[in-house]
């Protein structure tokens, strides 16, 4: 949900002073300070991508502190557990390289990588975000089963946990806001819009009607 510019403003003078619950701002704070002040439902993450937007540093909250028993049976546990390849034979290119970049017709140019980049949650993965963006546009562009998603991509399972982690934590409609967002500005157009059509088609299914298109009764 999008608000209007007279709420923006008070989100904005709200940010001028400590949150009433201690600390510094944060994403969860901001929705939480939207759902009691304004009376407005937005989803959960629309108080990071706010921040983000305006530049703010949303640290992610310290691990609990663990005492030296846990420390060393997570340090052993680490030390004995097999390290896995970064990537596999299923994941390699014909080439050889893994993930070797084919230009798609889909896929982002740098110009909008740099602005869809700054819109999408952190993620501490070695696989290229661009690239698990790349191959939803590529199914999205071409239709095709996610089975049939070329090798040159990151491995299937990961771009799929990876979109439906996003679908679920509704970071695709905060991302189309934004967008929509800055292009009306772009155009000089006010940021909400303040009319909105809908568009329907009606189809002609015959010539006549009434008793002259209906079945005669059997007898």
């Amino acid at each position: 949900m999008l608000l209007s510019a007279s709420q923006l403003e008070q989100v904005e003078q709200a940010l001028q002073h400590p949150p009433e619950e201690g600390g510094r701002w944060n994403g969860a704070k901001l929705t939480r300070w939207v759902h009691k002040n304004l009376a407005i439902k937005v989803h959960r993450t629309w108080g990071a991508m706010y921040l983000r937007r305006k530049g703010w540093t949303c640290r992610p909250l310290a691990p609990p502190p663990q005492d030296h028993a846990q420390q060393a049976a997570q340090q052993q546990r680490t030390e004995h557990e097999p390290k896995a390849a970064p990537f596999s034979s299923a994941s390699r290119a014909p080439s050889g390289l893994p993930f070797a970049k084919t230009p798609y017709p889909s896929d982002l140019t740098d110009e909008q990588w740099a602005i869809l980049e700054t819109l999408l949650p952190a993620r501490n993965s070695a696989t290229s975000l661009r690239r698990v963006v790349d191959a939803v546009l590529y199914v999205l562009r071409t239709g095709c089963p996610w089975d049939y998603l070329p090798r040159d991509f990151p491995p299937l399972g990961t771009v799929k946990t990876i979109f439906y982690e996003w679908v679920e934590r509704g970071v695709w409609p905060e991302v189309v806001a934004v967008l929509r967002e800055r292009w009306r500005v772009r155009v000089g157009r006010d940021v909400c819009p303040s009319l909105g059509l809908i568009d329907s088609q009606s189809v002609k299914t015959c010539e006549k009607g009434g008793l002259e298109v209906t079945m005669e009764e059997r007898k």
